[in-house]
């Protein structure tokens, strides 16, 4: 697993940054969106909650998006499409390495055809 304490103390300690998602992508969230996220930040900088408890919040939030998304239907459903796309690119950004491969195994590059090679 990444150890991610570093960045998240500059994190940390770079508010504007902080404040510039929430404005992003909160602006027009309501006050428990907003106190959701306040603490879920809080947690990931003080070492309470892991990046993988993170992606467990996140991945609940997408079945919940998913379902409500089949709901609503065609007509409505697309507007949830943005905050699922969220979801999903940060679930993929985050995931683990399946288990068997090793992170500093060196394999060989990929051959490429040059013109030069017949």
């Amino acid at each position: 697993m990444i150890d991610l304490s570093g960045p998240l103390r500059q994190l940390g300690a770079n508010t504007n940054f902080i404040e510039q998602v929430r404005a992003q992508f909160l602006a027009a969230a309501g006050p428990e969106a907003n106190q959701k996220f306040s603490a879920m930040v809080g947690g990931l900088l003080s070492g309470r909650l892991t990046v993988n408890d993170i992606r467990t919040e996140a991945k609940s939030a997408a079945d919940q998006l998913k379902e409500l998304k089949r709901d609503l239907g065609e007509d409505s459903g697309w507007a949830l499409d943005g905050y699922l796309t969220i979801l999903e690119s940060f679930l993929r950004e985050t995931a683990r390495p399946p288990s068997d491969s090793a992170t500093n195994v060196v394999r060989p590059l990929p051959e490429v055809n040059s013109p030069s090679k017949k």
